[in-house]
């Protein structure tokens, strides 16, 4: 056996043919958004039709909830998804021809709300709905401004012509304990008016105290009191200052 190493041989592959890649059927319909607040969101709008509108829409809520965008909370973002949904039915039922951001009009929007009020939505809640597809119309136009109809970017000045109205806010106490609070206040009062009333003495030993009880005495006596009735009125000079 010869001690001498014998010469190696080069190894040589088989070239291997790249696989294409395939077009991704939901890209940019289908995203998560970490928010500045509240966490990450899941946002998916591949059901949405038409595709190009909905990519439009995407984009631009993406951009907004980036950092530094308007969108800041997790809660909001859903809100706006919920938002695009409803918006986007509409547009399948009423308007089927509608491919595009280009192809939105003013009487989009304003029809989209009707139905949204031809529905029972409040003033409120219908202002909000609208107002976020709006939003989401005016971020598109500040990144493409040659993608909006002059009526449309005029329509975008305002959310809708009628008022929002007032929110009425709930009570911040359940009854049962609203109902506690006053038992307990009516308690409070009816055992101040009993103090007053009392004969025992027990300042007596304090000049200090004993004055100003008896002017405070004296100023009952002079106007008068109506017992649990009072009302907070006093006759005489009293001018209601």
């Amino acid at each position: 056996m010869s001690e001498r190493p014998r010469k190696g041989r080069s190894v040589a592959f088989a070239p291997i043919a790249p696989e294409r890649p395939q077009a991704d059927p939901v890209l940019g319909l289908k995203f998560t958004i970490e928010a500045q607040h509240g966490g990450t969101v899941l946002v998916d709008m591949t059901a949405f039709d038409p595709r190009p509108l909905a990519i439009a829409f995407a984009g631009a809520l993406r951009r907004s909830a980036a950092l530094g965008g308007a969108i800041g909370a997790a809660s909001v973002i859903k809100q706006y998804v919920n938002a695009y949904r409803r918006f986007f039915a509409w547009l399948a039922d009423e308007a089927p021809k509608v491919a595009g951001v280009s192809d939105l009009r003013a009487a989009h929007l304003d029809g989209f709300a009707s139905e949204l009020e031809r529905r029972g939505m409040g003033a409120i809640h219908r202002h909000i709905t609208v107002g976020k597809v709006i939003n989401t119309l005016r971020a598109i136009e500040a990144d493409r401004p040659d993608r909006i109809a002059p009526d449309l970017h005029e329509r975008l000045r305002y959310t809708l012509a009628t008022s929002a109205g007032r929110s009425t806010p709930r009570d911040a106490y359940s009854p049962f304990v609203a109902r506690a609070l006053r038992d307990a206040a009516r308690a409070d009062v009816e055992a101040m008016f009993r103090r007053l009333g009392a004969d025992d003495r027990t300042d007596e030993g304090d000049p200090i105290i004993a004055k100003a009880r008896a002017d405070v005495e004296a100023i009952i006596a002079k106007h008068g009191v109506r017992g649990d009735n009072y009302d907070g009125r006093l006759s005489g000079d009293y001018d209601g200052r």
